[in-house]
């Protein structure tokens, strides 16, 4: 596989919910060329050499910039531009993208160009992102059935359902473990592979924060609460100066948080090399071998195709005593996770809906989930409500969209029924942006569910994809999102209603801070007590008062 192929499969795995980002210092350059030695013997002229891949003419360059330009100047849905001067910025930079002579040159052009609008949803997709995946020939039809009422007329929004192209398993990672790491090294597709753990900023440092079960990294040995000294051999102390400025606000912590996982992305049959300190302080050094993902290959409008995976789990009794709590009886606690949105989980989620109709409550992991259809949480928030209620208006220029929910009166087996009435819990991270906040706002606000985890990035505008002169998709902000009450979640993010922050000690312990907090409040609803794991006491901590975090509009 050739690198550029590489960088832009590794693109393509971190380019989710419309939202791309360019993960600058982990990005691969080209190797110039040295000229040959002069000889006094003559020689043959060699042949040209082919034209790069990468390289533009001013003309084609010019009409790239153009069309990105005037889809902000004419699609914007603020006419100030957030108090940029459109046509300043177009008179100052134009003339720069038409000595551009490459597209990464030119990309980075029309990214400062954005940049300058502070918002997010603006971003230049590279079209060797669409990468053809091999083996995929299995075609299946997704039924779409969202239950939505738009006030506003139907050529707002352009309504495409995702083609699902491929769905493929967890491959068995154990039998790798005898290879050599030169040979697992090598790409074995241009799949996105799976190592089954995921990272976080956690103060100064890069720490597991969780690790799937029979995952690559669990056989492996890499354990939540593990500081992630260096990778690759590179230490993430380089990464310090993205850390610090992380703390500055919600959006810089996912630009951080998304170049660590961009400097995990791997393909599948690839292996990645990571010097761990463990809480007491040792440090060892482990491959992880990328598997298949786990999921489905969806295609959708002109975003590159994507991994969705749905994960469903009912917490028993044992599950829960495992995190520390004491349940009565054989009740259990759903819990659905699902990495992206679109219409391809809806099957599974609905399904998931029957299965925990009756259980104390139902737990909604949204973490490191960076949104998608926005219409969806809609369709998905109508398993909750009795009466008609609305998650918030998109705002375009001229237009609004209520994202109106419709109780949801039947089950996936079409017989009657009634939204469940159990207890919501929803879990929040750094990562979950777009839909995954309009979802979790909404369902806050509207008092339907509370909310765990730590405050999202503020990533919540809906976005158009369109495809430029190059053949690079451009994403464009198109319309502004409030919640019922006003609240503009663009650079504020959801609040959650407990904030839940993560040390290497607290998650040494093995048990999900986040979902045992979750469980833990349903537990309460029902008036079960909870314990410790070791001594079997009742804990008395006050739950009593919960906090309406999005009722007041940021400044």
């Amino acid at each position: 596989m050739t690198r550029s192929r590489r960088t832009a499969a590794i693109r393509l795995a971190i380019t989710l919910g419309g939202v791309a980002w360019s993960l600058t210092a982990w990005s691969l350059t080209a190797c110039s060329s040295t000229p040959p030695a002069t000889s006094a013997v003559a020689t043959p002229t060699p042949p040209p050499a082919a034209p790069s891949p990468d390289a533009i003419d001013e003309p084609l360059a010019l009409a790239t910039f153009d069309a990105a330009w005037q889809q902000v100047h004419d699609g914007h849905f603020d006419p100030t531009f957030n108090g940029v001067d459109w046509i300043a910025v177009r008179a100052e930079l134009r003339p720069t993208a038409a000595q551009a002579r490459t597209n990464t040159a030119l990309r980075a052009i029309l990214s400062d160009m954005v940049s300058r609008l502070g918002q997010s949803h603006f971003e230049i997709i590279p079209a060797d992102a669409y990468v053809d995946f091999e083996d995929v020939e299995v075609e299946l039809e997704v039924e779409v059935e969202l239950e939505v009422e738009l006030e506003v007329e139907a050529s707002v929004l352009e309504r495409s359902e995702p083609e699902v192209v491929d769905r493929s398993s967890r491959e068995e990672v154990a039998s790798s473990t005898s290879e050599s790491p030169a040979d697992r090294s090598a790409p074995i597709s241009d799949r996105p592979g799976w190592l089954g753990f995921d990272a976080r900023i956690c103060g100064q440092e890069v720490v597991v924060v969780r690790v799937s079960e029979d995952s690559p990294a669990a056989l492996a040995g890499v354990l939540p609460g593990d500081v992630i000294v260096r990778i690759d051999g590179r230490p993430t102390d380089r990464l310090r100066p993205m850390i610090e400025r992380a703390s500055e606000s919600a959006m810089l912590r996912f630009e951080a948080n998304a170049m660590v996982g961009g400097s995990l992305a791997r393909l599948e049959g690839e292996s990645v090399e990571l010097s761990l300190r463990s809480i007491d302080g040792t440090e060892r050094t482990i491959d992880v071998v990328a598997a298949t993902m786990p999921g489905e290959i969806v295609r959708f409008g002109n975003l590159p195709p994507m991994v969705v995976d749905v994960r469903t789990r009912a917490l028993c009794a044992n599950d829960l005593s495992a995190i520390g709590l004491a349940p009565c009886g054989g009740d259990v606690v759903g819990m659905v996770g699902f990495s992206v949105w679109l219409t391809a989980i809806n099957p599974r989620f609905d399904a998931a809906m029957d299965e925990f109709r009756d259980s104390l409550g139902v737990i909604i992991d949204l973490r490191g989930n960076p949104g998608g259809i926005g219409g969806m949480a809609m369709g998905l928030g109508g398993h909750f409500f009795e009466e008609p209620v609305s998650l918030g208006t998109m705002k375009t220029r001229e237009n609004s969209v209520s994202f109106r929910v419709n109780p949801r009166r039947s089950d996936s087996s079409s017989r009657a029924t009634t939204p469940i009435d159990r207890p919501v819990a929803i879990l929040v991270d750094e990562m979950s942006a777009s839909t995954s906040e309009i979802f979790a706002g909404g369902m806050q606000e509207a008092g339907r569910a509370r909310v765990f985890g730590r405050t999202t990035p503020g990533a919540a505008l809906p976005a158009v994809m369109v495809r430029l002169p190059n053949g690079d998709v451009f994403v464009a902000a198109m319309a502004d999102f409030v919640t019922p009450k006003g609240v503009r979640l663009e650079g504020r993010g959801v609040v959650p209603d407990e904030i839940i922050e993560l040390t290497p000690e607290v998650l040494s312990s093995g048990a999900d801070p986040d979902l045992r907090a979750a469980a833990k409040w349903i537990l309460e609803q029902w008036g079960e007590p909870e314990g410790d794991e070791q001594t079997g006491e009742e804990t008395d901590e006050e739950t009593d008062e919960e906090t309406t975090i999005l009722s007041v509009p940021s400044s």
